[in-house]
């Protein structure tokens, strides 16, 4: 007799698959239901604002998006798709973009303005020009400003002036308005 209550056990306790067990349960609205409408699909975030903070910290000191990507760890698909997501970091990130305008002007006055390597001293003792120095920080200058020029174009970029002077403003005047007929079945000869 202890034989078939064993079986019996067996029998009362059939084996389910997690499927089906999932199925059993989605049937009956059952437990798990708040879980799997919670999970997200994809491989976990990691963005924190401290992350957030220092990658607009090095946009606005001129680092790149791709600089700061590298620094932090992260894909620059990713830093984009954050940007397009996220508003707060979208702005966050657009003044940091207006920040390393400045930034970029502030450099620009300080390479001018450095001299100290400009010259050098030869093997008799001359100071001589050094070309080389002083072309590459014209190319850092020039780098600078036109970067800059493109993050705020109204600010450091070029202007075209068509107003003219203070004292002798562009002026439209009219002289004459003439109205022509033109036949479309006249030809000329």
């Amino acid at each position: 007799m202890a034989s078939t209550t064993k079986s019996a056990k067996k029998v009362g306790k059939a084996k389910t698959s997690p499927s089906t067990r999932r199925l059993e349960a989605k049937k009956t609205g059952a437990e798990g239901k708040d879980k799997a409408e919670k999970r997200k699909v994809g491989r976990p975030t990691y963005r924190t604002q401290e992350m957030l903070k220092t990658i607009c910290e090095g946009i606005a000191t001129g680092k790149s998006a791709r600089a700061m990507c590298i620094e932090v760890g992260i894909s620059q698909p990713t830093l984009w798709k954050w940007i397009g997501e996220d508003a707060g970091f979208s702005k966050q990130y657009a003044r940091a973009k207006e920040d390393c305008a400045d930034y970029l002007a502030a450099e620009i006055v300080e390479i001018a303005d450095d001299g100290t390597r400009d010259y050098t001293v030869d093997k008799d003792g001359r100071d001589v020009v050094d070309h080389d120095h002083i072309a590459r920080a014209r190319l850092r200058v020039d780098a600078r400003k036109w970067y800059a020029s493109k993050l705020a174009p109204k600010k450091y970029g070029d202007r075209t002036l068509l107003s003219g002077d203070e004292d002798s403003p562009l002026k439209v005047e009219v002289t004459r308005i003439e109205r022509v007929i033109i036949d479309p079945g006249h030809t000329k000869d």
